[in-house]
């Protein structure tokens, strides 16, 4: 009987550190799923070129791991040891300047938003709504192109104006 009874209770233990575990590893994920949907609603994501953003950024569980699954393909080949960590830091600052200087004599002043500790978010102001970078430059693209197009009409049609 005192066999079955110490049975019980390594069982009960046992059953007892699995849901310890169990509630650790759920708290865990789910602060995971909390910050890939704080990635995912400042569009963080888009300018990886993998086609990373997902369109809605309420991401269930299983989403999250999927999109976590592939951002970590997309990673494979990037280092992150800590001297890689560290280029990356230092160029941070820099890097903003650059862009502040290049897009301020455009009119465009960005803002560098600290997220979480050691992400940063890049935003800019254009046509009155709060761009990434991303988004800014592919604006920007397609506001250029239209501004071609329209010039091109419009020089077609003053050369065919002109030689009536």
């Amino acid at each position: 009987m005192s066999d079955l009874k110490i049975q019980k209770a390594v069982i009960a233990r046992d059953q007892e550190r699995a849901e310890i575990d169990l509630t650790a590893h759920e708290a865990a994920r789910d602060e995971a799923v909390r910050r890939l949907r704080l990635f995912a609603e400042k569009r963080l994501l888009e300018g990886t070129g993998d086609n990373l953003q997902p369109e809605k950024v309420e991401l269930a569980a299983n989403p999250a791991v999927e999109l976590a699954r592939r951002i970590e393909q997309a990673l494979a080949n990037i280092p992150a040891d800590e001297e890689a960590w560290k280029r990356v830091q230092s160029g941070i600052q820099q890097q903003f300047s650059e862009l502040n200087n290049q897009l301020g004599m455009r009119g465009y002043h960005p803002q560098a938003e600290i997220i979480e500790e050691g992400v940063f978010a890049i935003t800019c102001e254009f046509h009155g709504q709060s761009r990434t970078v991303t988004a800014l430059r592919k604006s920007l693209s397609d506001e250029m192109q239209s501004a071609i197009r329209c010039s091109t009409q419009g020089a077609r049609g003053y050369r065919e104006s002109s030689h009536r």
